[in-house]
């Protein structure tokens, strides 16, 4: 059995990380902020069918967002909240890069 069919078996609409992604920039776009973070690897929480999709933004991580994996939406009480990340956004704007000697 292979993880996919796995996922499909226990009712999950989300079954790869690919698709995890796409939910979470969907959700940055709405928040205007799909240009200010990257993704780090989405995994799967099998225990609370959840998949955690972790915000990277300058080599760090900023936050996560959280998608209930049987129904592709955004749990909005695990995932990081809207203000706390539109003002790590604005952080890692108006810091300013090392330079390399």
């Amino acid at each position: 059995m292979t993880v996919k069919n796995n996922y499909l078996n226990r009712g999950y609409l989300v079954t790869s990380t690919t698709q995890a992604k796409k939910i979470a920039k969907l959700h940055l776009e709405k928040l205007d902020l799909a240009d200010k973070f990257s993704f780090g690897l989405p995994e799967v929480d099998d225990r609370y069918h959840v998949w955690r999709v972790p915000l990277v933004a300058t080599g760090h991580r900023i936050g996560e967002i959280v998608i209930n994996s049987k129904t592709s939406t955004i749990d909005y009480k695990k995932s990081s909240k809207s203000p706390f990340l539109i003002k790590k956004a604005m952080e890692v704007v108006h810091t300013p890069k090392k330079v390399k000697k």
